[in-house]
């Protein structure tokens, strides 16, 4: 259980003491609630919530540390929150454990999505931010609207937005989208789909995008592009794209794109799964380069399926090593330039091809014109066995996402998620593509492996009518993503706890520890007297 999972108080000791405690020393900080009857004149305890316009309002007695817990319900924005944490102690807000928390962007006040991230050095965990007002100018709305430096998005849902998923801005300096699901965002226009899932810039330091599930963009599934601004510092690593652009174009848009009128640079694209549907009208996969001339591109570990790893401008270093990309269709090129000369240091290696072309050539004719890929492979086949990715979340220790791609057709597969739950972990397990539906296996882990389906057809069409719903169909069963969630024990279960070692307190100093409770039905402070007994 990670640090960030517990639950935080702060306990103050006045006495010279050695206290030896067993427990999971938990959340640093205090804690606070919001409900949506909550008052802005409420303490913020279980018994008086604030409303969440008061909790994203920074009151004076938050801290950094301190932690934001949200009950269930319908928040009906949009909202904007200046929270401000510090670099060792941000402020977390969180869905409370077990419950539906939804932001939702139809109502009157200002703000330029669901939510506007402001402040600095916050979490934001477990939300969900939409928009369900569909006929007017608020359906442009972006779910998540970036501009605080610090900054992080951790698992949260975002859907059926007008606008963009998230806008992720430049002076979002250092901040993370990590774990999300973001899908069915924009609005089909009248020259094409608009909205992209993320869209993003960035000028100084390193933004994060990782292990995020995105798909069913009317526009470009993380569309990194400026005409005036930056795009520098990118890291895109462990997420999922598919059939971007289908909603809003009726075709497939690019999964990825990192391009514009200025230069990329600092950009490193790892462990991504890229994912198209079989004989469908598309764009490439992944474009590199828009209209300029670019710096420096690392892509290394992805997987891609039906889809062009693309460079149509010029790149000073691209490396590409230890990728799989596979076509279905012999049309398909699997990489393409315009043309490869533009590349001045390439660096080819240690790739898998399977069934398309090398920009337009055979694999042995790719390598002796371009001096690449001495150590990598072709293939004029498809793989025949179905292969499983498990890939634990980040932040929230028994959550993960699960990848099949199903090359053998079969109708299910077997997965062992002992790296995400231990046995008698209660769990339940999602077909992302439609979350509104009931979990696919729900239960008590025992061990080893578990059976998913690989045969399932229904899906979360968009909220707007006028998308291309009919073009809209599941990926199944060649191709699956499922959401695992460990579920809290039953009620009134005890916490779990660990020994952690002796610690020793000064007089009028204080120890800040936490304790995982999120189990039990209230949270209740913990007293220790000199010699360490509760």
């Amino acid at each position: 259980m990670g640090l960030l999972d517990m639950k935080l108080c702060t306990i103050r000791i006045l006495f010279v003491l050695s206290i030896s405690w067993s427990g999971i020393l938990s959340c640093i900080g205090a804690e606070y609630w919001v409900s949506t009857d909550g008052s802005p004149s409420g303490s913020g305890s279980r018994e008086a919530p604030w409303s969440l316009e008061q909790a994203f309002s920074h009151p004076a007695e938050l801290q950094p540390g301190d932690t934001i817990w949200i009950k269930g319900g319908r928040y009906v924005g949009p909202y904007t929150s200046v929270l401000r944490g510090t670099s060792s102690f941000p402020i977390k807000v969180r869905a409370a454990a077990g419950e539906h928390v939804v932001l939702d962007a139809c109502g009157d006040a200002p703000g330029n999505a669901a939510l506007s991230i402001e402040g600095e050095h916050a979490l934001y965990w477990g939300l969900t931010l939409t928009n369900s007002e569909l006929g007017d100018a608020s359906t442009e709305k972006d779910g998540v609207y970036f501009t605080g430096a610090n900054n992080k998005l951790i698992n949260c849902i975002v859907v059926d937005n007008g606008g963009n998923g998230i806008g992720f801005w430049s002076s979002a300096i250092d901040s993370e989208v990590a774990g999300c699901i973001i899908y069915n965002n924009g609005y089909r226009g009248t020259d094409r789909g608009h909205g992209h899932g993320v869209y993003a810039q960035n000028s100084t330091g390193t933004k994060i995008i990782r292990d995020n599930i995105l798909f069913h963009s009317f526009g470009i599934g993380i569309h990194a592009y400026t005409e005036n601004g930056s795009i520098k510092g990118f890291d895109i690593e462990g997420n999922v794209f598919f059939n971007a652009g289908i909603p809003g174009s009726g075709f497939i848009e690019r999964n990825l794109l990192v391009g514009g009128l200025q230069p990329a640079a600092r950009i490193r694209v790892s462990g991504n799964m890229f994912y198209n549907r079989p004989q469908f009208q598309s764009k490439a996969s992944a474009q590199f380069g828009y209209s300029v001339a670019n710096e420096d591109l690392v892509f290394e570990d992805n997987t891609m399926v039906d889809g062009t790893l693309w460079f149509p401008k010029a790149w000073e270093s691209v490396v590409s090593r230890g990728n799989r990309m596979y076509s279905r269709s012999q049309e398909i090129q699997l990489i393409a330039f315009e043309p490869f000369g533009n590349v001045d240091a390439p660096d080819f290696d240690g790739n898998l091809y399977a069934v398309g072309t090398l920009a337009g050539m055979s694999f042995e004719d790719w390598k002796r014109a371009s001096g690449q890929d001495g150590n990598s492979t072709y293939s004029a086949e498809l793989p025949m066995e179905t292969n499983v990715v498990v890939r634990p979340n980040p932040y929230e220790d028994g959550r993960a996402h699960v990848v099949v791609l199903n090359w053998s057709g079969l109708e299910s597969v077997e997965v062992d998620l002992s790296t995400v739950l231990g046995s008698g972990d209660r769990f339940h397990i999602r077909d992302v593509q439609c979350l509104a539906g009931d979990p696919v296996l729900d239960g008590i882990y025992s061990g080893g492996a578990i059976t998913l389906p690989i045969n399932l057809s229904v899906i979360d069409l968009p909220a707007r009518e006028d998308s291309y719903r009919e073009r809209l169909t599941h990926t199944m069963p060649e191709f699956g993503v499922f959401l695992v969630e460990k579920l809290p024990p039953s009620p009134n279960s005890p916490p779990e706890l660990s020994g952690v070692g002796n610690k020793t307190v000064q007089v009028g100093g204080s120890i800040r520890f936490s304790v995982d409770a999120r189990d039990v039905d209230d949270s209740n402070q913990l007293v220790f007297g000199a010699n360490g007994q509760e």
